[in-house]
């Protein structure tokens, strides 16, 4: 199993259990509302949210496929789409991800 495969195995059965605490802690770390944070504060918040650890060559390889804005910062609400189960009706699209003021 490589790398990436293992990290992702990780951690996709804990982002798809618990979408809505992961968004809100990513909203809580984004004080500019830009839908964006840095590499290192997504590590810190999937790491404490979930209680896990992640080696560093785990996350790189991990990180290197995360969408990223022109400054490098991770577009949290495109990766969260990503764990999105129903097509047909969906809590997960950007448009009411990013307009719900549920967590500001």
């Amino acid at each position: 199993m490589s790398i990436i495969a293992s990290a992702e195995k990780k951690i996709l059965n804990l982002f798809q259990n618990d979408f809505l605490g992961l968004l809100q802690t990513f909203r809580r770390i984004d004080r500019n509302k830009k839908n964006s944070i840095s590499i290192q504060e997504f590590r810190a918040a999937i790491e404490s949210h979930f209680g896990i650890e992640i080696t560093d060559e785990e996350f790189n390889e991990f990180a290197q496929q995360l969408p990223k804005d022109d400054s490098n910062k991770i577009k949290y609400l495109e990766f969260m789409t990503k764990f999105d189960t129903d097509s047909s009706s969906t809590l997960f699209e950007n448009r009411s991800i990013g307009n719900n003021d549920e967590f500001k």
